[in-house]
């Protein structure tokens, strides 16, 4: 089947653009044994350059297109020694800037908001990326980026501030929609804040995450980032995707609570009413007012609800 698909690669043909992606990412694993890096950034380099400029509202291949501009980011950010590619952020970051303008792909977006976080010396790109974080964490749902926030939160971000239950309600989320792909370090996320959470600071992280999995404004955009998000993985996922992780425990031998997973399944809206956001009649948990849970992020509210 490999050379099956080495052979339709080599077709100079745009049916090609297929068996050349999937090539790519096969290259591009070190748990395969045929993991070549430098035909990798090759392939990935063609798809780039050859199809920068596809429509990105009606070409369905517009998504793969990113996400070969994202591979050769990470590559020209790390340095590739065996074709003498020297690691170079600058250039990394002006694909990666591309795939998240052209493309407005998400994880585009949040590896550009990676490489600002380490640019210390630059204020303003730190603020900029902390910002772009908390969109694609709220407003755009996307998984990586609930994990990442989840961090710092957790952390004690210089600007965010410390705050576990927070933390916990983002790593929740980010847990349930991570794909087969990210399941392991988003996992490996969860596992740690929620070993090192207080049980009544996990109590308000279970209000937050339920309360962001039932406002309405959000559910869309959630849905949407499972979505996309799933595009160009070759790893399918399966029922049994945690696997061991069910059986991952604490330190002092707790075992660790597991949100269900996500997957496929996309957000429920039944019994969606006013009632049901925050300050209704069930009693659902409201978010932290904006001065506890840091700079930069802001509290969703019913729409016609006045601040007060």
């Amino acid at each position: 089947a490999f050379q099956a698909l080495e052979w339709a690669a080599g077709r100079d043909e745009d049916d090609a653009f297929y068996a050349k992606f999937a090539l790519a990412q096969l290259y591009s694993s070190d748990a395969l044994p045929f993991v070549d890096h430098a035909k990798a950034y090759a392939l990935y380099a063609e798809i780039a350059d050859r199809y920068r400029s596809v429509d990105p509202y009606v070409d369905f291949r517009s998504p793969y297109v990113a996400r070969a501009f994202v591979a050769i980011a990470l590559y020209k950010a790390a340095g590739l020694p065996e074709i003498g590619l020297k690691a170079d952020t600058g250039a990394a970051v002006e694909d990666l800037d591309y795939a998240s303008q052209y493309f407005d792909d998400m994880d585009a977006q949040l590896e550009l908001v990676k490489l600002w976080l380490k640019d210390s010396d630059d204020p303003s790109k730190t603020r900029q990326a902390r910002d772009l974080l908390v969109k694609l964490a709220r407003e755009k749902g996307h998984p990586g980026a609930q994990a990442t926030l989840a961090e710092m939160f957790f952390d004690g971000d210089q600007k965010l501030g410390r705050r576990p239950a927070v933390a916990l309600g983002f790593a929740t989320l980010a847990a349930e929609g991570a794909y087969a792909d990210d399941q392991l370090w988003i996992d490996s996320v969860y596992h740690r804040i929620y070993c090192e959470t207080a049980p009544s600071a996990r109590a308000k992280a279970k209000g937050l995450a339920d309360h962001l999995r039932k406002d309405v404004r959000i559910v869309e955009a959630i849905r949407e980032a499972r979505r996309r998000t799933a595009i160009g993985k070759i790893t399918e996922q399966s029922s049994e995707s945690w696997g061991n992780a069910l059986t991952w425990t604490c330190a002092n031998g707790e075992k660790v609570e597991w949100p269900k997973r996500a997957g496929d399944r996309a957000p429920q809206l039944e019994a969606l009413t006013a009632s049901t956001l925050p300050g209704g009649a069930d009693g659902v948990t409201a978010l932290p007012r904006e001065d506890e849970m840091g700079a930069g992020l802001k509290v969703f509210r019913p729409a016609g609800e006045s601040a007060e």
